[in-house]
Order: structure tokens, then C-alpha cells, then sequence
């Protein structure tokens, strides 16, 4: 269908399911903003952001947008330490969101790793296991 409209090339350029996407875009009167959020992986994101500001450039959808200014922005309920230092290097904002819900997702997974949590996980399967389950 795509070629039909506009050619093998453009259709090409225009359809890569490999190419990397940011989580948002947002357009506005003088600049581009490039959105990525994490709620436990920062890392991914903040490293992911420059590299999405460099493809802005060769992006097609983007064409008539090149000459805007591209604000790079991670939202993160709650980022490392390192975190502002490397935001700062690589002109990065932090926004911070933390709903409740994200609170209790993080608390959750930040609780899946202490001692209590892991015999309480041994109990469990030890009586899955004496019940005659895997």
C-alpha cells in the first residue's frame, strides 16, 4: 500500500519496524521534545535520549521539523544518584512522576530482593513442592 502512495524509497525510509522510537514527541511552536520514561530502568533511558536527538535529524517524519531546537526530557519517579550528573552531561531534563501506583509497583520490586522476601519465596515453594507441585 505504502509504495503505491509514494514509492519503494519513501515507503522504505518510511516503514523500518527496527528503527528506534522514542516513547513520545511532542511538537511545539520552537522546539522538538523527546520523551522517554522509566520507572526502574533509568539507565535505558537516559542512554537512549541522545541517540534519539542525533536520528531526529535523519528521521523522515521529522523532515520539516530539522530546524527546531530538540529538548531531550526522561521522566523517572526516582533516579539514581549518578543520575542528575550524567543528565546535566548529556543535556538531558529529569522530570519526576510518581504517582501512588508507581510507588507501590517500585516498593514491590525494591521488597523482591531482601532477605525476608527471598525465605518467604523458599517457604512458599517448599510447601508448593511437599503439596506435590513443581
Amino acid at each position: 500500500m505504502w509504495i503505491k502512495e509514494m514509492g519503494f524509497s519513501k515507503a522504505l525510509r518510511t516503514y523500518r519496524p527496527y528503527r528506534p522510537e522514542v516513547d513520545a514527541v511532542v511538537i511545539d511552536k520552537d522546539k522538538i521534545i523527546l520523551i522517554e520514561g522509566k520507572i526502574l530502568k533509568v539507565m535505558d533511558g537516559i542512554s537512549k535520549l541522545p541517540v534519539y536527538r542525533f536520528l531526529v535529524r535523519e528521521t523522515p517524519e521529522l523532515d520539516i521539523y530539522r530546524t527546531k531546537k530538540i529538548e531531550a526530557r526522561l521522566v523517572t519517579p526516582h533516579p539514581p544518584g549518578w543520575c542528575e550528573r550524567v543528565a546535566k552531561e548529556f543535556d538531558v531534563t529529569i522530570d519526576l512522576f510518581e504517582p501512588d501506583w508507581i510507588k507501590d509497583y517500585r516498593q514491590k520490586q525494591e521488597k523482591y530482593w531482601t532477605t525476608e522476601e527471598r525465605v518467604e519465596r523458599h517457604k512458599r515453594r517448599e510447601t508448593l513442592k511437599g503439596l506435590g507441585m513443581k
